[in-house]
């Protein structure tokens, strides 16, 4: 049956005649929805009288709650024609059509419906339902629009509303009707669910925590509920208590893989990769392909040093999708010769950089490659020597095509280092010069970049990175420097408060992170760089220049689990955030190292 059919339970009738008797009978059924006895008491009504319209409305809807469309559609055409007035009739037939496939029909029958009973709600609930399968969701949600405005208290309506506006990226409009929803009906936990979810997406996790529990208040042992609430509850920092609802979830179906990743993803967060890897494990023998086990499990691989069974899972990452299927996914043949390779950009700019210190090994195993970048990093990379393929190109016009992050696996086999050094990349003639009268111009050297947020929030913690603003400029206060801010997109009074925490004025360059040429010359003329990871790390470490990192906790995989340093960077001391969300020995080390 098509989704979210509505229709409209005829009326119940005295029984005054057998005819009646006999209908009276299946609108009773009809409400118990036993749909078959219906159709059996409906069709010995219609034997003694054949064009009773009630006992073919009767006979339609019932055919339509048994998923039988077409005769749904039959029976209610002949209730129509008997009864043209009759507005629940032709309601119910535009729902019929619906379900049938039959869309259009459907909307003409179902606008005719609004035209002549503008007050009647399921006649717009119904249009919304067969506008919105055509994917006309302007006009979906005007219809709904309708509804709700003639009942406001009215949950399908909202409920769709909140699906169509949060697909348009209006999410605070999709959770006020999520809001007055659970208002509404206060005892639908899938309704609290939504909103939980929604809260989520909104970048509201604190609220979804509270979205979940009034859900489990309703539905204690829901499996699903469980889940999102743990959910929730990571993403607030809180894992631990995830923990025992995630277990409290496998025991009411314990061959759940999406749980078990969670679980996998709650035990990294708490700093447990061998109990991670044993979670991720278990939701990958039961869907081998399960992406986010797959993921998961290659994080915790590679903070461990386990390269070679890291990038195998790490082809699993989101970005993928089914844009895979067309790449090449298997390990590379050692030689390449004449071979003309097609390498395509993937994930964030901060990563693509990242991974193209893994070309050379492709060109030495003797490919011809062209590469298609971010358009940032179009100029510099042909600065470098890369060449750039036209974005015009089609992946018939090569022998192979690639993702830029899958090389790591797919070049594995030879006796390379696993952490090869990264590109290097040289700044615009002219940028550097530019740049350094504007630092000249505002204070003397050293000149230190700072950087206290990047990335985004999500629940399970790798992609988001943070420091505390104030506690990362009191360390740097005592430090005779010019202190050059480069954070993407600072909050309104941010900058302000930073400075005022340094107890100096500070030069505001965070607009250059929207001018990647000009950022590449400049962190080459930085004294030092204190930063959590980000793009300009990746671009500091193509100048050949060294920051130091301030690392949250857990950590990203290319900052390892534990240490001073990582493989990846070498030069770029590491500052560690503990995992009981301690930042002092860190600010505490990082003062030793400036002060000296």
């Amino acid at each position: 049956m098509a989704r979210n059919i509505r229709t409209v339970p005829p009326g119940r009738h005295a029984a005054a005649s057998p005819v009646d008797t006999l209908i009276h009978k299946a609108a009773t059924r009809f409400q118990q929805g036993r749909h078959a006895d219906t159709a059996t008491l409906c069709r010995k009504a219609l034997k003694r009288a054949p064009d009773h319209p009630v006992a073919l409305h009767l006979l339609g809807v019932a055919q339509l709650g048994a998923d039988q469309p077409a005769d749904a559609v039959e029976t209610l055409r002949r209730a129509h024609e008997v009864d043209p007035q009759n507005i629940e009739i032709q309601v119910n037939l535009g729902a019929a059509l619906r379900a049938a496939g039959k869309w259009l029909a459907a909307v003409e029958m179902l606008r005719a419906a609004t035209d002549v009973a503008p007050a009647f709600v399921p006649a717009w609930l119904n249009l919304g339902n067969v506008l919105s399968d055509l994917g006309e969701d302007v006009q979906a949600r005007a219809a709904y629009d309708n509804v709700v405005m003639l009942d406001p208290a009215h949950v399908g309506a909202r409920r769709q509303l909140a699906k169509l506006l949060a697909a348009d990226g209006d999410r605070a409009a999709a959770l006020a009707h999520l809001d007055a929803a659970v208002a509404a009906a206060p005892g639908d936990f899938e309704l609290h669910n939504e909103r939980g979810l929604a809260l989520i997406e909104h970048g509201q996790p604190e609220q979804a925590v509270e979205a979940f529990r009034a859900a489990l208040l309703v539905a204690p042992d829901d499996p699903d509920t469980l889940g999102n609430l743990g959910s929730a509850l990571c993403a607030v920092d809180d894992p631990g208590a995830a923990l025992e609802l995630y277990r409290r979830a496998l025991d009411a179906d314990p061959d759940c893989p999406s749980t078990l990743a969670n679980l996998g993803h709650a035990q990294r967060q708490l700093g447990a990769l061998d109990e991670a890897v044993d979670a991720y494990d278990q939701a990958i023998g039961v869907s081998p392909d399960h992406r986010e086990a797959r993921f998961g499990r290659a994080t915790c691989r590679l903070l461990r040093g386990d390269f070679a069974g890291g990038w195998d899972d790490y082809r699993f990452r989101r970005t993928m999708g089914d844009d895979g299927k067309t790449l090449a996914r298997a390990p590379l043949d050692m030689d390449l010769a004449g071979q003309r390779v097609l390498v395509l950009r993937d994930q964030g700019l901060g990563d693509e950089i990242f991974f193209l210190r893994y070309l050379p090994r492709l060109l030495r195993r003797g490919a011809e490659i062209a590469y298609r970048p971010d358009s940032r990093l179009t100029a510099m990379l042909a600065r470098s020597g890369i060449a750039i393929a036209p974005e015009a190109a089609a992946a018939a016009d090569y022998d192979l095509t690639v993702a830029v992050c899958d090389l790591p696996y797919l070049l594995a086999g030879d006796d390379a280092p696993p952490a090869p050094a990264t590109i290097a990349l040289s700044p615009m003639a002219g940028r550097e010069d530019a740049l350094r009268a504007e630092l000249g111009s505002f204070g003397p050297p050293p000149y230190i970049g700072v950087t206290w947020r990047a990335g985004t929030r999500n629940r399970e913690r790798y992609l988001f990175k943070e420091t505390p603003l104030a506690r990362l400029a009191t360390t740097l206060g005592p430090i005779d420097a010019t202190i050059v801010v480069l954070q993407r997109a600072p909050f309104e009074g941010e900058i302000d408060s930073f400075a005022g925490a340094l107890r100096r004025e500070v030069l505001d360059l965070s607009a250059l992170n929207d001018r990647l040429e000009d950022m590449l010359a400049l962190v080459g003329l930085l004294d030092d760089h204190v930063c959590v990871s980000n793009t300009n790390v990746h671009l500091a470490a193509a100048r050949g220049t060294a920051c130091r990192v301030l690392v949250p906790y857990p950590p990203e995989f290319r900052w390892m689990a534990s240490g001073g340093q990582s493989p990846w960077f070498p030069d770029m001391p590491v500052y560690r955030q503990q995992a009981d969300g301690d930042w002092g020995p860190a600010f505490a080390a990082l003062a030793r190292d400036l002060a000296v």
